[in-house]
Formats: structure tokens, sequence, C-alpha cells
């Protein structure tokens, strides 16, 4: 079964890093990462893959150690995140559009 997503939820996605692209992007691996947050590395593995309980301190100190602005990275399940971001939940004369977005490099 496909699922459309509106235009508006997706190009807010589609400009979004999860946690994980977030943390990468910055030269950073798990255990800097989390030693960074204050947390062990386990529990920022699994924030990477669900982070829709985390606290809101937790958003802020991410979006500092990213160096990321308010709203660009993802706090939801990972798999929630590509499910929106692909093909087939975009509709077929969105695609170009989307396509430019995704081909841009974020900087930390």
């Amino acid at each position: 079964m496909v699922n459309i997503v509106d235009q508006e939820t997706m190009t807010e996605v589609m400009s979004m890093l999860t946690l994980e692209a977030a943390r990468v992007n910055c030269g950073l691996n798990l255990v800097d990462a989390a030693r960074l947050f204050g947390i062990h590395k386990d529990t920022l593995w699994r924030y990477e893959q669900d982070s829709t309980r985390v606290s809101r301190e937790f958003m802020i100190k991410a979006k500092e150690v990213y160096q990321q602005p308010q709203g660009r990275i993802f706090f939801g399940k990972k798999s929630e995140f590509f499910r929106i971001r692909s093909p087939e939940s975009i509709r077929r004369d969105d695609f170009n559009e989307f396509d430019s977005v995704t081909s841009k490099q974020f900087n930390c």
C-alpha cells in the first residue's frame, strides 16, 4: 500500500536530518557524542533509533552539540523518517522538487 504524504510534511521532512545523520555529519562517533551528552553510548544509539520520548533538554542539547538550527533534527522513529522520505510517499509531480533538496550537503 502506498501512503501519500502531503507536500507540507514532505517539504519539512526532506530538509531534516536523523539524529544519527547529524552526529555523523559532525564527524563524531557514538562514544564521543554520548560523552558530550553525558549519557551512555547505548542510550544514544537507542535515541538514534527512536527519539519520540527524549526530553526537551536533550533536543536542545542535540541542536547545540550538532550545531543545527531549530527544527533541522528529526525527533521520532528513524523508520518513520525514512518511510516518509521514500519515493513511494511522494506524489510523482512533486518528486523533482524534493530531489534537489536531498542532494544538499549539511555541514556541522
